[in-house]
């Protein structure tokens, strides 16, 4: 199958961006860029919206967050919900539970937490969330977040 083949405007934002190889010249569906942070979806619970907002935010100040891209936005949204129900299931349950035959098994919900954060990865990786997806992408405006630093002693 192979690797994804990257956006023309992620490979102009790396620098890697060549004409003589761009399939149809670069010209691919290039979808506006939001000037306004969406409203959360009203499917989404308390800590998916204020995700649905930080994440926005943050996308929208690096000039990637398109109007086509916001059903990805609620699944991230959305699996930082069941990410964190299924936490405190387990806090309060714990992580494995005892058949009546005297089986020891794994909390379901352990397996949906796993699940949830191989969504989240996921996303990250795609919109260069990670340290790893954003090495060598440049963006048009200046980091907004401040540098933290380490106190001594």
């Amino acid at each position: 199958m192979g690797r994804r083949p990257e956006p023309t405007a992620l490979k102009v934002a790396k620098g890697t961006f060549r004409p003589d190889r761009a399939k149809n010249g670069g010209d691919e569906p290039n979808p506006s860029i939001l000037n306004r942070t969406p409203a959360p979806p009203r499917s989404l619970g308390d800590v998916g919206r204020r995700k649905w907002r930080a994440t926005a935010k943050l996308l929208m100040g690096i000039g990637v967050l398109t109007a086509a891209d916001l059903d990805a936005l609620e699944s991230y949204c959305a699996a930082w919900d069941e990410l964190r129900e299924c936490e405190a299931v387990v806090a309060a349950d714990g992580a494995y539970y005892t058949t009546d035959k005297g089986y020891v098994g794994q909390h379901p919900a352990v397996n949906r937490s796993f699940k949830a954060r191989d969504v989240i990865r996921r996303f990250m990786l795609e919109f260069g969330m990670t340290p790893a997806s954003r090495t060598g992408v440049k963006t048009s405006k200046p980091s907004a977040a401040p540098v933290m630093q380490r106190k001594r002693g």
